[in-house]
């Protein structure tokens, strides 16, 4: 069982991979994957899903490679991965963070409340903006 987890590069076996790490109920998992892979069979069928990782604590690891061009198709396969978790109140992130990559992507699983309040926070943490400039917020 080890083998297969520690062997994720074989997610690249068919081109290079986007990789995203999620987090939802358990209970929603099966409806989510679902959604995501057909999703992704619709708007890009020449990718390949992967899931794996820490699928029993709500946290999924999921790759998605291509033979083409990935950064042609980079934002619409993360709006294929990250748009479902907006109706179940799944996280665009579980272990990694918001960073550069996600930030973008932060309004679908935090409400404009939520944001605020991050934002509130940052700003009383880090007066001078000096802490990871320009991670989650410009």
């Amino acid at each position: 069982m080890w083998s297969m987890r520690e062997d994720v590069w074989q997610t690249r076996r068919y081109g290079k991979a986007i990789d995203f790490d999620v987090s939802l109920s358990i209970a929603d998992m099966p409806g989510y994957l679902a959604t995501t892979r057909r999703a992704l069979a619709e708007r890009f069928p020449e990718t390949r899903p992967y899931v794996f990782g820490h699928i029993a604590d709500g946290n999924i690891h999921l790759a998605i490679s291509t033979p083409g061009d990935v950064e042609a198709i980079r934002d619409g396969v993360k709006r294929c991965v990250y748009e479902p978790l907006r109706a179940i109140g799944g996280s665009i992130s579980a272990e990694h963070g918001i960073g550069l990559e996600r930030k973008h992507y932060l309004e679908i699983s935090r409400s404009p409340a939520e944001i605020a309040a991050m934002r509130a926070i940052k700003a009383a943490l880090d007066p001078k903006h000096i802490l990871n400039p320009g991670k989650v917020f410009d």
